[in-house]
């Protein structure tokens, strides 16, 4: 099975999907999945978040354009497919839009079953938004710098009107989904499936930003950063063979445990100001020939601390099972 991977294209910058492309062919000399290298190449696409807005007509033109490009779409939302949206009616709309077309696969907190054409078997996709794990000291940092939780409404059952997101709000949800990932990663171990996770934030701490904010020794920094990236390291390994993720802005590729850890970010095309040297529309991951060779291997022992990484950008309560078998 052959995976092409696109996240945080932020087509909701623009004013309609083609404005974006014309953006994106102003700065790459093509349209996005204009030719077919990719959609002859590849057998699904996966989105990891910070895709588009669903109030805006571009998102159904560009899933609508994915859908016809590639036999399956996974898609998993990001933290800005929610600004200016209350959480759980927008997760509800994103799920709709998605039902219309049938080899889209929304993932939240849930699974989708694919057929491996080449060897007949079934992989297992994995997906969630994440969310990190703040730590107590760092949630005042993280709670007012971070748009997510200025714009960002959440309306529940123990409320009249829509309120702020808190840090608060999202910790719950992250350690919700880890436990969810965990229980996944078992029941496809058990079942002799090899299983491919798929969120919006991080799971590592080293090597999945702009080493000038992963590095940096400021306080301020340090703190922000645990909003991106958690070191998960210990759910990696058989039957996981890889882990995908975006909302660093920051394309990278590493391995850790037989484990493929990867990104492929486009970042704010519409400002312009970011450095993204490994963001490439056209690389493909491929589950039956995996080259460990070609990753940066992530050790064991090295010191991950999820309070003190910094990144370059700045997320379901349910944890019910929802399972589909594609074939």
């Amino acid at each position: 099975m052959k995976i092409s991977l696109l996240s945080d294209l932020h087509v909701e910058h623009f004013e309609s999907f083609s404005s974006f492309q014309d953006k994106y062919e102003e700065k790459f000399h093509r349209k996005l999945l204009s030719t077919k290298l990719i959609e002859e190449g590849s057998d699904v696409l996966i989105l990891a978040g910070d895709v588009a807005n669903v109030k805006q007509e571009s998102f159904k033109e560009l899933l609508n354009d994915v859908s016809h490009r590639f036999k399956h779409v996974i898609y998993v939302a990001g933290n800005h497919e929610f600004y200016g949206n209350e959480y759980y009616s927008c997760m509800e709309s994103m799920k709709q839009v998605c039902l219309e077309k049938k080899n889209i696969h929304f993932l939240d907190q849930s699974v989708v079953e694919i057929k491996d054409d080449e060897t007949g078997e079934m992989v297992v996709f994995i997906g969630c938004i994440l969310w990190s794990r703040v730590p107590e000291a760092s949630k005042p940092f993280v709670g007012t710098s971070m748009n997510d939780y200025k714009v960002i409404k959440i309306q529940d059952n123990a409320s009249t009107e829509p309120v702020n997101l808190t840090v608060n709000d999202t910790v719950k949800w992250f350690e919700e989904q880890v436990q969810f990932i965990e229980k996944q990663i078992q029941l496809a171990k058990q079942e002799n499936k090899r299983a491919i996770i798929v969120t919006h934030n991080a799971p590592l701490t080293k090597g999945v930003s702009d080493p000038k904010y992963e590095n940096s020794t400021t306080e301020f920094t340090k703190h922000l950063n645990t909003a991106f990236a958690t070191d998960l390291r210990h759910l990696m390994g058989p039957p996981v063979i890889a882990w995908f993720f975006g909302h660093t802005h920051f394309s990278s590729r590493q391995c850790h445990n037989q484990t493929i850890v990867a990104s492929n970010q486009l970042g704010y095309l519409l400002f312009g100001n970011e450095k993204n040297e490994l963001y490439d529309e056209f690389w493909v991951f491929d589950t039956n020939h995996i080259d460990y060779s070609k990753y940066k291997q992530v050790s064991d022992h090295s010191t991950e601390n999820n309070e003190h990484h910094a990144t370059s950008a700045q997320t379901t309560t349910t944890s019910n099972k929802k399972k589909c078998l594609f074939m």
